[in-house]
């Protein structure tokens, strides 16, 4: 779970069971209308209808139960209607769900990583050495900019080898999703 958290970018990672399940996505059927077409004829509409509607059986053998009739596994997708904010993706095994919902914590967390890489881009525009310890010196009106160096200042420092990172007077500015901040760098000298 460790590793599915990293490498798809998100702060936490369960399984379900599938009661748990139908509370984020409802299953629905997607009947393969050019593949049933000639096998039910005008039926397939019945067939779609009950399909997004939820009323089938899925069998053991891959094979669905809708309508009165019986769906191979070639002749359907499964698929899911989610909430607002939900996204989900399924294969017969498994059933993927993606809370898209950006709170004001994961907002902020959001941000403190774009001064990050601000502030790398800065550390290699001004010529610094991989090793090279800074200051980083910040300006902003942008209260969303403030709580990020306040609440990932230790983060941001870490990651950008600072040995401090101070508030300083307006300079030059950059802009970082509509939000306005000065950022200066100079290599720290202990």
């Amino acid at each position: 779970l460790e590793v599915i958290k990293a490498e798809a970018n998100v702060k936490e990672v369960e399984i379900l069971t599938e009661a748990q399940l139908a509370t984020f996505a409802q299953k629905i059927i997607r009947v393969n209308a050019r593949k049933v077409g000639k096998k039910f004829g005008k039926k397939v509409q019945e067939l779609i209808k009950a399909g997004k509607l939820g009323a089938f059986k899925i069998l053991d053998n891959g094979h669905v139960e809708i309508a009165g009739e019986l769906l191979e596994a070639d002749e359907y997708e499964v698929g899911f209607v989610t909430a607002e904010g939900v996204e989900a993706e399924a294969t017969h095994q498994s059933v993927v769900l993606l809370d898209t919902v950006i709170t004001e914590p994961l907002e902020i967390e959001g941000y403190s990583r774009e001064l990050v890489r601000a502030i790398q881009d800065l550390r290699k525009k001004s010529g610094f050495d991989i090793a090279d310890r800074i200051v980083v010196s910040y300006y902003t009106d942008s209260d969303t900019i403030k709580r990020a160096f306040t609440e990932f200042g230790t983060a941001i420092a870490s990651e950008v080898l600072a040995a401090d990172v101070v508030a300083c007077e307006p300079g030059e500015t950059i802009l970082i999703d509509e939000q306005t901040l000065t950022l200066h760098v100079q290599k720290y000298e202990a």
